[in-house]
């Protein structure tokens, strides 16, 4: 519960909307928070019910009731990696298991940014701070987060108009002839609920995907992976459509394995690359070395 309390508005804070005033002086709550509490009547002004909107005036006496309730202390007990931090932005490295953003009442990787970095909880979305990508719970490696509702505008755009650079590193069931390959399929959910890759002719979303072999393994095969589309799963629905699929994947698997899992204690793929333009234009780069546990796994195949 939150300790009841009342304040006087003085003349600097006069003029302020009561949400955003609340917002801001309870950093730890979120502003759909108080806005809820405002409707539900455990705030009031000068002893009155008052809308979301209402403006506050100098003199003012805001009373947050004993009914106020907290919410629920989020808690993402997984570590992230600050790759790069400026005004602007984040870069950091997401650990594989955390989601990207809260689904249900579990907590993402944008709960823990938003409590240690306060200002990205004024950037985006609710629940989403900051984020305009998302990497799959199980896996890891480099994202770039807004600060700044600037640069949020400014790489929501970049993504939209597929202008960053994003290149993963996987690793595949089976031994891939080419050197490397351009993958086309559409994408379109499936009556599973998981993503397929369509046939020519069929409805789905465009999506390419181009591969880069870095290392053949008996029944294995090491790649780099750029995505020009980011559809869900796209990497994931593409490999699987092409004969090889990732690693340690469980939902897009071949129905007949033949190839001994190498237990890698989680699906072998990993965001390595992240390349967009900063605000003043140049063009930037940041990179996320593939983890410790990944590198073991490609220790133990053998070519």
């Amino acid at each position: 519960m939150l300790m009841a309390k009342k304040i006087k508005i003085t003349s600097e804070e006069s003029g302020r909307r009561l949400d955003i005033f609340l917002t801001e002086k309870f950093a730890d709550q979120s502003r759909s928070f108080w806005q809820k509490q405002i409707k539900r009547g455990a705030v009031t002004v000068n002893g009155e019910n008052v809308a979301v909107h209402n403006f506050l005036k100098t003199g003012d006496v805001v009373e947050i009731g004993k009914q106020a309730a907290a919410e629920e202390k989020i808690v993402v007990s997984a570590k992230y990696k600050i790759i790069f931090q400026c005004p602007d932005y984040l870069v950091v490295e997401k650990p594989a298991g955390v989601l990207t953003h809260r689904a249900g009442k579990e907590p993402g990787l944008a709960d823990k940014l938003a409590k240690d970095f306060p200002e990205i909880k004024k950037v985006g979305e609710e629940g989403r701070w900051g984020i305009v990508h998302r990497l799959d719970r199980e896996v890891s490696g480099v994202m770039v987060v807004a600060r700044s509702k600037k640069f949020y505008a400014d790489i929501k755009r970049q993504f939209e108009e597929r202008k960053t650079r994003k290149i993963y590193l996987g690793l595949v069931y089976g031994e891939v002839p080419r050197d490397e390959d351009d993958l086309n399929f559409a994408i379109g959910r499936g009556e599973s609920g998981k993503m397929a890759a369509r046939p020519s002719g069929e409805e789905g979303r465009e999506a390419r995907t181009h591969f880069e072999v870095l290392a053949k393994f008996k029944n294995y095969t090491y790649l780099q992976i750029q995505i020009f589309t980011g559809r869900t799963h796209q990497i994931r629905a593409h490999m699987l459509a092409y004969g090889y699929p990732i690693v340690g994947d469980k939902i897009y698997a071949l129905r007949k394995q033949k190839i001994k899992d190498p237990d890698c204690g989680r699906i072998f793929l990993h965001s390595h690359l992240l390349g967009f333009a900063d605000l003043k234009g140049n063009e930037v780069e940041y990179k996320s070395d593939l983890p410790k546990e990944l590198m073991e796994c490609l220790k133990k195949l053998k070519r």
